[in-house]
């Protein structure tokens, strides 16, 4: 029995060889299946605002801008006195993703961001710490 199957082998590996190759021209690749998984994801899921900080020192008026989602309708922006947000001093809301802050309502401004849409809300980005002194405007991220 073992010589006949070593013959085997030896005589007919081109026909074992060929269900292998067919198996795998036919195997599908996994990229598409993520590509399609994180468009449906990001069709269904509204992320939150990224702050892009290019300088740590800049003066006012200063541009605030963000990253924002394909999926939001309007960004919702936030200050406060406090980091806990109990004192907000300011709200905007707008379509586009930067905001210019011509004047700041204390010498010590937080500042978080957030997504919206129709019918959900985005968590709210990583909150920005704006310090004004004299006409400098000092820029932080703030670690929770």
């Amino acid at each position: 029995m073992n010589n006949m199957l070593k013959y085997v082998y030896k005589k007919c590996w081109i026909f074992l060889l060929i269900p292998s190759v067919l198996f795998l021209t036919n195997c599908r690749s996994t990229d598409n299946i993520i590509e399609e998984k994180s468009t449906f994801i990001d069709e269904y899921y509204i992320s939150r605002p990224k702050i892009i900080v290019d300088a740590p020192i800049a003066k006012l008026p200063y541009t605030l801008r963000w990253e924002g989602s394909r999926s939001a309708g309007s960004y919702e922006i936030q200050s406060a006195l406090d980091l806990q947000f109990t004192d907000s001093r300011q709200n905007w809301t707008t379509k586009e993703s930067s905001l210019l802050l011509s004047e700041l309502k204390g010498d010590v401004v937080y500042i978080r961001i957030r997504s919206r849409t129709d019918r959900d809300t985005s968590r709210w980005s990583e909150i920005v710490k704006l310090c004004l002194v004299g006409d400098v405007l000092g820029i932080s991220w703030v670690r929770e």
